[in-house]
């Protein structure tokens, strides 16, 4: 099981749509619509989780 260090250094948060389940880029926005869907999900809501930056 990896460590927390190489977890982090592996993933980043990004934002679930909560209306289509599109995962996308927060760009460190509290919140952004999707691009799918056109619904403006946040942080507040819950809508975050951490995704693999590994392009695979």
């Amino acid at each position: 099981m990896p460590n927390k260090d190489q977890t982090e250094a592996t993933t980043e948060l990004s934002f679930k749509c909560a209306n289509c389940g599109h995962m996308y880029p927060t760009d460190n926005l509290r919140e952004k619509p999707c691009p799918v869907c056109g619904r403006t999900n946040s942080v507040e809501e819950g809508c975050l989780i951490n995704v693999s930056n590994e392009d695979y």
